[in-house]
């Protein structure tokens, strides 16, 4: 680092230190069980030496779910409880955050307001469109996932709709089709 004579360093940053044959390195930690085998931690929380990073050590998690599986089949149950008694329409987002606080047992998240229950909802119908689009043009096979296809089984009710749509969708798409072949002849294929 080059020191401008004209402008010393303020008094507040402490002097530079001229490169030193250990490096220091600072670990921020969170969990209070961490250690390092292979260097020597002062009080401070500054280890010296050449250990490990903890970044690199650790292990991978899973995705975080802010939503309870419970949770997610009592919302679209709600839902399919709500069209059923509402002549298949649909129901508001305030309509159906009522019914899911006066339910019981009450839903394990807390703190719920309707845009937060609506943003969930589509969500979730665009998770089942996407899982009946797939169970369509599979040929019926479903997910293999416990969570995907309890929430599947659930959303049939729901959005009874969205699954004629896939299914109709994937009807279409896999119509035979003849196509020329490079030697002149003619071929079946699904397209």
């Amino acid at each position: 680092m080059i020191r401008c004579p004209t402008h010393p360093q303020p008094p507040w940053l402490p002097p530079l230190q001229q490169h030193s044959p250990t490096p220091t390195i600072v670990i921020i930690s969170s969990s209070s069980s961490w250690t390092s085998s292979s260097s020597t931690t002062g009080s401070v929380g500054v280890a010296t030496g050449d250990g490990d990073d903890e970044a690199t050590s650790r292990l991978r998690r899973g995705p975080y779910r802010c939503w309870a599986v419970d949770d997610e089949i009592k919302i679209i149950d709600t839902i399919a409880a709500l069209r059923r008694d509402n002549m298949g329409h649909l129901p508001d987002a305030a309509v159906l955050l009522r019914a899911l606080q006066a339910a019981d047992p009450p839903l394990l998240r807390r703190g719920l307001d309707a845009a937060t229950l609506s943003h969930k909802v589509y969500r979730l119908k665009i998770m089942f469109r996407s899982a009946a689009m797939a169970a369509a043009t599979n040929g019926g096979k479903r997910l293999r996932n416990k969570r995907n296809k309890a929430l599947y089984d659930h959303s049939k009710k729901a959005w009874p709709e969205e699954l004629r749509q896939a299914k109709a969708t994937a009807a279409n798409n896999n119509q035979v089709r003849r196509v020329r072949t490079s030697y002149g002849s003619t071929r079946l294929r699904l397209h």
